[in-house]
């Protein structure tokens, strides 16, 4: 998908999951991959590391990681981190949730990679811009 400069490549779910039912809901996530200039931003929704894993060649170096599955240990496997390795992630998360996210095991990848994290458990909503270099992320409460 194209809008003016900014390009939307849909990485996942690939054709090979088309009219079949995952055992896992999480496999058929929706991946995103959004680009305007040197601008790389990767949604990765709910997709396991098997996703990940599928759509590693198809990604490269990205600025901004949402991190995947809320944080859960299932998602943002090291693998996945070295090869695109992210400058910030962003942790989409309720504040004192049942399930525990963001899994530690996450966090620590994170930080063992000097990745910038903001969750919006801890900082709200959080805002990304750019103009097409490099992008500013940071914590930004939403006027409404």
């Amino acid at each position: 998908l194209a809008y003016g400069d900014v390009t939307i490549d849909v990485l996942a779910p690939t054709s090979s999951v088309g009219g079949t039912y995952p055992k896992d809901p999480n496999e058929a996530s929706v991946v995103l991959l959004l680009t305007y200039g040197d601008t790389t931003l990767l949604l990765t929704g709910d997709a396991p590391s098997d996703v990940e894993r599928d759509i590693l060649s198809s990604v490269g170096d990205v600025d901004a990681l949402k991190v995947g599955h809320h944080g859960s240990r299932t998602s943002s496997s090291t693998e996945f981190l070295d090869a695109i390795t992210p400058e910030f992630a962003i942790i989409s998360d309720g504040a004192e949730n049942s399930y525990g996210h963001p899994h530690p095991i996450v966090l620590e990848r994170l930080a063992d990679r000097m990745v910038r994290v903001l969750r919006t458990d801890l900082d709200g909503d959080i805002l990304l811009t750019s103009v097409g270099g490099e992008p500013a992320v940071e914590p930004s409460p939403l006027p409404f």
